[in-house]
């Protein structure tokens, strides 16, 4: 075992910083009978070199204490000062040094050291967001500093915000929660997931802005110095108009020490008018330039040799990092100008790697022939091109079936149960309505119809005969009645409506220019419904004409 050791003791440190200060010793590490000092550091400091004898050694022992507590006076240290660049001469080295001598450095660039250590191992984890990292560790880096109240990160898509921030925190040993509000499409669904997430509060009820700060301030143990990160902030302009301003001073409304980050694709001024509110810190996030996206895609080499290895005889076919930023560079020359989305670059990287190659592994074209290559893999590039952002199935994949397909499909709770009211729209009656969702809707007499109902032949019911079109407020109308909780009319279930028509599982009947009642009709089919009722818990079979008599 390791024993690590800290000393103190009152030296004058030049090299920029002036004054005499308690200073911290350079962690030394004492071995069986060897000392070693591991120094890790990217910056050229000037320290002095001390010479202290075995005794003085014991007392400097026997007086450590933390910064300005120290219970004995420092010893007295012997030895001409020697200033010397230190950290160039045994950056990131194990130096193992006499036991007579001791390096000493002040609080000031020992913290230094700590943070050019943590930076260097997050600049190489995340490459081509030096920038970035550096302005969230100034920020959040220091402890005993507060954090800022809010932060607002703008960026286009796949440029590294989320996963920028969350490493750098977790690095930083900060507690964070994510709140992704296309998750989050409500005002009750928002404040309920983050107090879930930053407080544990799973059964919360908070339907305003007033229940949440108060839940908060029940909790302030559990949340002060955490930080709420909230992805996808564009979709706050949708929603409540006091939620921005409420997050921007969260921490002056509950007085808890909380910073709030903003994650958005949007600047800043597209928000709100400046008037009143109290502008948060903001960094941006550029898009990657050519170099830089070679450099990413270059990390991806173990994922294309395991590719070649697995549909390569033997894995006889070997290649090396200039092999693959060359095929990297042929592919960014065609894909560049049209895309700079790196999540997409990436997938059609990998996925026509194979087919680069395919001559190699054919034993057409020798690893060399790049211009034979580059002939050969330029019209299957070209043709991808095409099919940018378009998902296809290869001829291995299995076909998905419909229950699949249905459980596949992520739709927000509300846009379930608006798929669901839809369907039985298009394939109830509009006479039975009143019978199927109303609770009280008065005695119903038989009739020879309904006696004879039971007998009725498939060939006449309405899921086999196709759906009918309805209108948007009798649609909301079902909602309603089949939807145990209390929503408000808002833009929000507009929205969903429009989204279920993108996805084609909806179809609107009416030109744009109706506004007044437009005409939708159902898409899906009953398996299909019947899959995603399950999902909510919802019987559907209960509330279809074709099967409420049974």
């Amino acid at each position: 075992m390791w024993d690590e050791r800290v000393f103190w003791s009152m030296v004058d440190v030049n090299g920029g910083i002036s004054g005499t200060y308690r200073a911290k010793a350079v962690v030394l590490f004492e071995h069986k009978s060897r000392r070693q000092m591991i120094v890790s550091a990217s910056t050229n400091l000037d320290c002095r070199r001390l010479e202290v004898t075995t005794a003085s050694t014991r007392s400097l022992q026997a007086g450590r204490k933390s910064i300005g507590r120290s219970t004995q006076a420092p010893p007295t240290v012997t030895g001409a000062p020697i200033l010397h660049n230190f950290f160039a001469s045994f950056c990131n080295r194990t130096l193992t040094v006499p036991e007579t001598t001791v390096y000493y450095v002040c609080s000031a660039c020992f913290r230094l050291i700590a943070m050019t250590s943590t930076l260097s191992r997050l600049k190489a984890t995340l490459p081509c967001r030096s920038a970035q990292i550096e302005q969230l560790y100034n920020l959040f880096g220091y402890k005993g500093e507060p954090f800022p109240d809010s932060i607002y990160i703008s960026g286009g898509p796949s440029v590294g915000k989320s996963i920028v921030v969350t490493t750098v925190l977790q690095k930083l040993c900060v507690k964070y929660a994510v709140i992704n509000l296309i998750e989050c499409y409500t005002t009750k669904i928002l404040f309920e997931s983050i107090l879930s997430k930053l407080c544990g509060l799973v059964d919360a009820k908070c339907d305003n802005m007033m229940d949440f700060i108060d839940n908060l301030q029940r909790n302030r143990s559990e949340i002060a110095g955490s930080v709420l990160i909230i992805d996808k902030a564009e979709k706050l302009r949708t929603m409540d108009f006091n939620l921005f301003p409420g997050f921007l001073k969260l921490r002056e409304l509950t007085g808890i020490p909380i910073s709030v980050i903003f994650l958005s694709e949007i600047i800043l001024q597209k928000y709100y008018s400046k008037a009143n509110i109290d502008e948060p810190i903001q960094i941006t996030f550029r898009q990657y330039n050519k170099e830089e996206l070679l450099e990413i895609l270059s990390l991806d080499i173990d994922y294309a040799r395991c590719l070649i290895m697995n549909n390569t005889p033997n894995g006889s076919f070997q290649f090396d990092l200039d092999f693959y930023q060359n095929y990297l560079n042929l592919f960014l020359s065609v894909f560049y100008r049209n895309c700079r989305d790196l999540s997409e670059l990436r997938y059609i990287a990998r996925t026509n790697f194979l087919n680069y190659c395919q001559p190699i592994i054919n034993k057409e074209n020798t690893i060399q022939d790049s211009m034979t290559l580059w002939r050969k893999i330029a019209p299957i590039l070209k043709q991808a091109l095409q099919n940018l952002y378009l998902r296809t199935a290869n001829e291995q994949q299995t076909t998905p079936t419909k229950d699949n397909l249905a459980q596949s499909l992520e739709l927000p709770f509300y846009a379930k149960y608006l798929l669901i009211a839809a369907y039985l729209a298009s394939y109830n009656s509009t006479k039975d309505d009143k019978r199927l969702f109303m609770k009280y809707h008065g005695k119903k007499t038989k009739t020879t119809r309904d006696v004879n109902k039971k007998s009725k032949v498939s060939e006449q019911l309405n899921t086999l005969l196709g759906p009918k079109p309805f209108t948007f407020d009798r649609l909301l109308a079902i909602f309603y009645s089949i939807l145990d909780d209390r929503v408000g009319f808002n833009n929000n279930l507009l929205v969903q409506v429009s989204s279920l028509v993108e996805l084609q599982l909806l179809s609107s009947l009416s030109d744009s220019s109706n506004l007044d009642s437009p005409k939708y009709k159902c898409n899906v089919n009953f398996d299909f419904i019947q899959t995603v009722s399950k999902m909510v818990g919802f019987n559907i079979r209960k509330y279809l004409s074709d099967f409420s008599h049974l």
